[in-house]
């Protein structure tokens, strides 16, 4: 009987596909770590800036449009609430995720200046 080479058969593809998405399950399972205080305030602060024109109806932000354009492939013409507030709740870790990051790098200039 010969010796099973990884990869040789689909079976060995498998397995290693379902250990891969196993781990990425677990990774992005958890809710991105949010800073308390004063830096909380930064993700709500980046929002308010970002809609800026369009603050009570976001979904009118050419700035925030073009970003949902740009992440998601869906054009910027057809945004409409529904369509925006679906997306938002569809990729809310990894918005929370950027808020968290721009965040952080607000505050490594600040620091820096």
């Amino acid at each position: 009987m010969a010796k099973a080479v990884p990869f040789q058969n689909g079976d060995g593809i498998r397995a290693s596909l379902e250990q891969f998405h196993r781990s990425r399950r677990r990774a992005f399972a958890q809710p991105p770590v949010l800073y308390l205080g004063e830096t909380m305030l930064e993700p709500l602060r980046f929002l308010w800036n970002s809609a800026r024109g369009a603050r009570l109806r976001p979904w009118r932000s050419a700035y925030l449009r073009w970003r949902m354009e740009t992440y998601s492939g869906q054009w910027a013409e057809d945004v409409t609430a529904w369509k925006m507030l679906a997306f938002f709740w569809a990729e809310r870790w990894e918005l929370l995720r950027f808020l968290s990051w721009t965040g952080s790098v607000q505050r490594e200039a600040q620091r820096k200046s």
